[in-house]
């Protein structure tokens, strides 16, 4: 979205469409709330049909849902809220497109990635357990 006149059909379609508190820069609008997966698709089937493509940085939002799990079980932490809710708030987005572009980019849901992260630190702490009794005892 190099040219004013794209720049202009952009905005008047996010009016038209009744998106609200965003920021525009040079081929990146920045939504200042968490857009629904129905929202994302309206969009995109908006700006597409005129030849224009929303590309979502897939690879980014995928990177900061792992940091976000690898965190969690690291520290252990309890959450308070739904393990969804948490992803959701941290990186700023819907769970359910959360959720598709992870399963996209890694062949697998979130909740799968992060059930697989607890297990493997389960799994070393029994092997540590193991480790040290076996040493108490010789």
């Amino acid at each position: 979205m190099v040219c004013p006149g794209t720049k202009k059909f952009v905005l008047l379609e996010l009016k038209q469409l009744g998106f609200k508190n965003y920021s525009f820069e040079l081929g990146s609008i920045n939504f200042k709330q968490n857009l629904s997966l129905e929202e994302i698709e309206k969009l995109d089937y908006s700006l597409h049909k005129y030849g224009l493509e929303v590309i979502f940085r897939r690879t980014r939002l995928v990177s900061c849902i792992c940091q976000e799990i690898l965190f969690l079980v690291k520290n252990e932490i309890t959450l308070k809220t739904s393990f969804s809710s948490y992803i959701s708030n941290k990186v700023g987005y819907n769970y359910m497109y959360l959720n598709q572009c992870f399963t996209k980019e890694t062949g697998f849901p979130i909740a799968e990635y992060y059930i697989e992260k607890r297990s493997e630190k389960l799994s070393l702490k029994k092997r540590i357990r193991s480790v040290v009794h076996d040493y108490r005892i010789n």
